[in-house]
């Protein structure tokens, strides 16, 4: 089982690693300011997305050492309570892994855009602009450890997490289970990358502001002769 468990630890650094390919630079030509703008941008979201899938995945080892800890909880078990928190420890790191799996920072999906972008033949402002959102869009998700929804989410899963342990007969490791839980999920929210903030102030600050994002795209739903049509 360890030996599983650091295999998978090698593996899903090295698919990290290998998507950490540099952002092809514009050519010096045109507009000196659109050239000026897309190389900072360019290189700061570079630096952006290299921070995102570091964080991504140290915490992805992390979960992938918590759900071994509760495979192991599991496999030394002696009460109800700790079949519990095994299954309850092995259930959040399983949730947290899917994630950032699935679901990366815009950091990372937005580095990969403009990498797709580059490898297209489009033109230079087309370029700046998709670069600007992407840079603002980083600059959002720095922001979200200010905000109260992933602090309320992430107490509310290990609150449960506790309460579960609790009711099946062991209420001071619920109570552990859950105070460790919470201080992860803190440490965790307020150690994602915050350096897009600067490079968002500093852009502004040489360049202007940014273009404003597009607006996101509205639902509608329509009846024809074959039937409803939901577009999102």
């Amino acid at each position: 089982m360890i030996r599983t468990l650091v295999a998978a630890c090698l593996c899903l650094a090295l698919v990290r690693t290998a998507g950490a390919q540099a952002l092809p630079l514009i050519a010096d030509e045109g507009d000196p300011d659109v050239e000026e703008r897309l190389r900072f941008l360019e290189e700061r979201i570079a630096l952006e997305a290299r921070g995102a899938r570091t964080w991504e995945s140290l915490w992805s080892i992390v979960d992938i050492g918590a759900a071994g800890f509760g495979v192991y909880q599991l496999s030394q078990h002696q009460s109800n309570a700790q079949v519990a928190s095994g299954h309850v420890g092995i259930t959040k790191a399983a949730t947290g892994l899917v994630f950032l799996t699935v679901l990366p920072l815009n950091a990372t999906r937005g580095a990969r855009a403009l990498v797709a972008r580059g490898n297209q033949d489009i033109d230079r402002l087309g370029r700046l602009a998709l670069a600007e959102r992407v840079l603002y869009r980083n600059a959002i998700d720095a922001e979200t450890r200010y905000t109260w929804r992933p602090h309320v989410i992430g107490a509310i899963i290990n609150l449960a997490g506790g309460l579960i342990i609790g009711a099946l007969g062991d209420w001071k490791a619920g109570a552990r289970s859950a105070g460790v839980g919470l201080a992860i999920t803190e440490l965790q929210i307020w150690t994602q990358p915050w350096r897009a903030r600067r490079d968002l102030r500093e852009y502004r600050s040489r360049f202007g502001d940014v273009l404003p994002p597009e607006p996101p795209p509205k639902a509608s739903l329509k009846a024809g002769a074959t039937g409803l049509s939901v577009t999102f």
